[in-house]
């Protein structure tokens, strides 16, 4: 029987695995899932502060609804049995409706309905009907790529692209808008560009997307109009979930504490992994969902390969969580993020306490909870390297900034500090001619191995749980061909 190794035990190798074992019309002998630190989860990780009640997320902290990735999300959590532990909001709750941006040293909210986008919201100089509303008559691109920057320059004002998108760039990839790539970090605008000339007539003749029939959850929430979601445990309940139900699988193994170091065919056409502490296990496929640089060095008999693989980076965030005596936030909102035109080392400030009050402290006395991002792709700029750092550098810059942009001066109740190394890929320009010879490479290559995680297609939740359920697919699909020509033979 066939037997799979998956490196790598986050959010990616999780859903793999679980797909893996749940989804095959053939017996597989063994799952081999290995993660190289004590616990599996990746960057999701929930601190559950000892004797308050209150939850700090170490990193992602809300999930969306929205298309194919969500509703495959939703369709998992139901299939977990974790429906009973779910908290949404709406697009009409003010942690889902109201954004800000910190610009000239002040919080600057944005429209959040229709008429609003009709009046001028500092520090835009007019309103963003005005700034937008040569957008259908600008020509489509003609480069095969280019930077998200240039590309909302282009389509809507250079204004809107240097507030509003680098701001976003900041807030969701942590990096650059003048170096990521509009083609692979936003696809369907993108394709919108390409298929129909503009963005505002592609949202126009969009058609709502098309689903098969949702679970009793995917129901729940288009009932209560949900479009961003959490856990009443945080979102660590959702892999600790996802590890509880792999345990209870014969066919799977969860080996915490143990890396992959060597990814290696046999001429049997099988693979041999080697973990760090020389053990060999020779498996039929391998998947590896660990970030692209860290791939490359398993493959040391592969070097274009692997040197392709070392051209997709990571940069490294640190995350501050605080908790503060009383009502300390004046604006309900998501939160706020910091454009590259600001003197600020910070990314953004999310306002957890407005967005999910469910994971403050329990009783009759208010608390507010805020967390800030720092660093990413200016880290070493900002603060040196990063292996020189510990978590807790951070907090004294954290609480400044908490001073200086949010007016909350009182001392925190708590604080909770993470460093979170080489955490979120960075799609640049012509990534996706990365991913073309990646996808050839493997095509054609008898190495039985595939490559899936937040360093290809998507660094979302959503993402990771989409691509892993797509490769697990791929690799049954693989299988059961096998298994069928070995039964004719």
């Amino acid at each position: 029987m066939p037997s799979v190794a998956v490196i790598g035990g986050g959010v990616s190798g999780l859903s793999t695995a679980y797909y893996l074992a749940t989804r095959c019309s053939v017996p597989i002998s063994k799952i081999l899932l290995l993660e190289s630190s004590a616990q599996c989860g990746g960057w999701v990780g929930t601190d559950k502060n000892a004797g308050t009640g209150a939850l700090f997320e170490k990193g992602p902290r809300s999930i969306r609804r929205a298309g194919v990735p969500g509703f495959t999300t939703l369709q998992l959590v139901d299939e977990l049995g974790l429906n009973e532990d779910v908290i949404g909001i709406d697009s009409s709750h003010p942690g889902a409706k109201n954004r800000f941006l910190y610009c000239n040293k002040s919080v600057c909210a944005l429209p959040n309905n229709l008429l609003s986008l009709f009046s001028r919201h500092p520090p835009f100089s007019k309103s963003f009907a005005l700034l937008g509303w040569r957008e259908p008559f600008q020509a489509s691109a003609t480069a095969e790529d280019e930077s998200i920057h240039d590309f909302i320059s282009r389509r809507i004002h250079p204004e809107f692209a240097d507030y509003m998108i680098s701001a976003v760039c900041r807030g969701v990839f942590a990096g650059s808008s003048r170096e990521l790539s509009v083609r692979s970090c936003l696809p369907l605008f993108w394709n919108m560009d390409k298929e129909h000339g503009s963005i505002f007539k592609a949202m126009l003749r969009k058609e709502k997307a098309k689903f098969p029939p949702g679970n009793d959850l995917v129901k729940t929430f288009d009932k209560n109009k949900w479009s961003i979601w959490s856990l009443k445990g945080g979102l660590q309940q959702l892999t600790d979930k996802l590890v509880d139900v792999l345990h209870e699988k014969d066919c799977v193994e969860i080996r915490t504490n143990t890396a992959c170091k060597h990814i290696k065919m046999t001429p049997r056409g099988t693979a041999e992994v080697t973990t760090d502490a020389g053990e060999v296990i020779e498996v039929d496929h391998v998947v590896s969902t660990a970030y692209a640089s860290h791939t490359a060095d398993m493959l040391p008999e592969h070097a274009n390969l692997a040197s392709m693989l070392r051209t997709i980076p990571a940069v490294t965030v640190a995350v501050v969580s605080a908790e503060f005596p009383g009502a300390a936030l004046t604006l309900p909102g998501f939160g706020h993020l910091v454009p590259t035109t600001e003197d600020s080392k910070s990314l953004g400030i999310i306002y957890e306490s407005s967005i999910w009050p469910q994971h403050d402290r329990p009783g009759d006395t208010p608390t507010t909870r805020v967390t800030i991002m720092l660093g990413g792709a200016w880290f070493r700029d900002w603060f040196g390297d990063e292996n020189a750092c510990c978590a807790e550098d951070f907090i004294p810059h954290a609480l400044q900034e908490f001073r200086s942009q949010l007016g909350i001066s009182v001392q925190p109740l708590n604080v909770v500090a993470s460093l979170q190394k080489d955490c979120i890929p960075q799609y640049r320009i012509g990534h996706y001619k990365i991913l073309e010879y990646l996808d050839e490479y493997l095509g054609s290559s008898p190495l039985p191995l595939h490559l899936t995680g937040s360093s290809y297609r998507g660094v979302s939740v959503n993402d990771c749980v989409l691509n892993g359920k797509l490769t697990a697919e791929q690799v049954l699909a693989e299988i059961e061909e096998n298994t069928l020509i070995q039964c004719r033979a």
